[in-house]
């Protein structure tokens, strides 16, 4: 694809999630945002908005704690709250 190449986002299979996403931040006070993206070959890109090293450190914490816990809750060492099932907005 082309990097100046007119794209249709409602035909994009994460569309959807990207726009929940997007809204749950929308009216809050943002200070920071990252996006990580992981490529089909395995590459990995990231963004950021207003974002130092220690917002970078705190962002990596988050993600490393949400792995462990999903982890736990897979190993069924941690049981789900009635109901729960993945978030939505985590994919």
């Amino acid at each position: 694809m082309e990097k100046n190449e007119k794209i249709d986002l409602s035909t994009l299979p994460y569309t959807k999630w990207l726009e929940q996403a997007v809204a749950g931040i929308i009216g809050m006070p943002v200070d920071s945002i990252c996006i990580l993206t992981k490529y089909k070959d395995g590459s990995v890109q990231t963004g950021y908005y207003k974002c130092d090293v220690s917002d970078q450190l705190l962002f990596a914490g988050y993600l490393n704690q949400d792995a462990m816990i999903e982890t736990l809750k897979i190993n069924g060492l941690v049981k789900r709250e009635e109901g729960e099932e993945e978030d939505e907005i985590d994919g």
